[in-house]
């Protein structure tokens, strides 16, 4: 399918969503309740993604350090930052995946071993989400749909089972079966990288207050919207984001969010506009987030440069 038809289909769905969403809301209403929303909320959930940009940037040096690949913090945040901003231009986080896996391509001089880091820090994230998710589920479960928590459970178990098998029949069920490139580089990547060891814990552990952050961030929405939520379901609403936000059905998770969250919580009683200026202020901290995109997108990846000429001049010394 060309590239233009599947951009038309998924502005499409992203227009679908939003307009479902309009049918459930009064439009008019809903700058009466960004008016009316706490402050300090607002802040406290953008110094909470702010804190989770910071975090991932250290993440994604030190799964680089385990490839061999050693970039400055500063030029990690740099390539978080510009590809976390192009993830707003396509949908299941296409654009991120391709611009931070070129620009650490630049550091690794390897295309494989950069797709390899990029996979391993999705990888991070999901198996730290879940967990999360399912234990909100023993204490709040009662509150969401029977379909929700199910999602969670079996989404826990398969990504447990799929690193087993990966680990033990990766190269045999690639030989066999012929996987997508990109998920037969993923089972890879899981058998050849993933065993206890001090730097797995190390960045599970990570990638856990991460994950946990995120949920805060949502938290401090509730309370900036009064939405009248249990802050607990946070820790079930994240991860359920998270699985449903791969999927290519809108850009940058517009219409994604407000959907789900009207889905999970407007059976509960809370007011569907504050439901949608929740999920619309959250993608846009998200974006403000990654601002610091746009200026390392003009001046450049720090340190890239000198890597890059450091690598050729490797090669040229090898070659004469």
């Amino acid at each position: 399918m060309p590239a233009y038809v599947k951009t038309c289909l998924r502005l499409l769905g992203a227009t679908l969503l939003i307009v479902l969403i309009a049918r459930q809301v009064e439009l008019t209403e809903l700058a009466d309740v960004f008016a009316s929303a706490r402050w300090d909320g607002l802040l406290w959930s953008l110094a909470t993604i702010m804190a989770v940009r910071l975090l991932m940037a250290w993440r994604l040096q030190l799964i680089g350090r385990e490839f061999s690949v050693d970039t400055s913090y500063h030029a990690s945040f740099a390539m978080l930052s510009t590809s976390s901003l192009a993830g707003f231009a396509l949908p299941g986080g296409i654009a991120q995946d391709l611009v931070r896996g070129w620009q650490l391509n630049a550091f690794a001089r390897d295309v494989r071993k950069a797709l390899s880091i990029v996979l391993l820090d999705k990888y991070f994230g999901i198996i730290a989400i879940l967990p999360i998710g399912v234990l909100a589920l023993v204490f709040v479960g009662e509150l969401i749909p029977p379909l929700v928590g199910w999602l969670l459970v079996v989404a826990l178990l398969g990504s447990l089972l799929a690193t087993a098998v990966a680990k033990r029949l990766g190269t045999r069920l690639i030989a066999r079966f012929h996987p997508p490139a990109k998920l037969a580089q993923l089972i890879e990547v899981i058998g050849d990288n993933i065993s206890p060891s001090a730097s797995f814990v190390r960045l599970y552990g990570l990638s856990l207050v991460v994950q946990t952050l995120r949920c805060v961030a949502f938290i401090a929405l509730f309370y900036a919207y009064s939405a009248g939520i249990a802050p607990l379901l946070a820790f079930v609403y994240v991860p359920v984001l998270v699985i449903v936000i791969i999927a290519p059905i809108s850009l940058g998770g517009l219409g994604v969010r407000e959907g789900l969250l009207l889905a999970m919580f407007l059976p509960l009683g809370a007011d569907a506009e504050r439901l949608v200026m929740i999920g619309f202020s959250h993608m846009i901290i998200e974006l403000l987030s990654s601002l610091p995109g746009v200026w390392y997108a003009v001046r450049g990846i720090p340190d890239a440069d000198a890597q890059a000429a450091a690598a050729e001049s490797t090669s040229e010394a090898a070659s004469s």
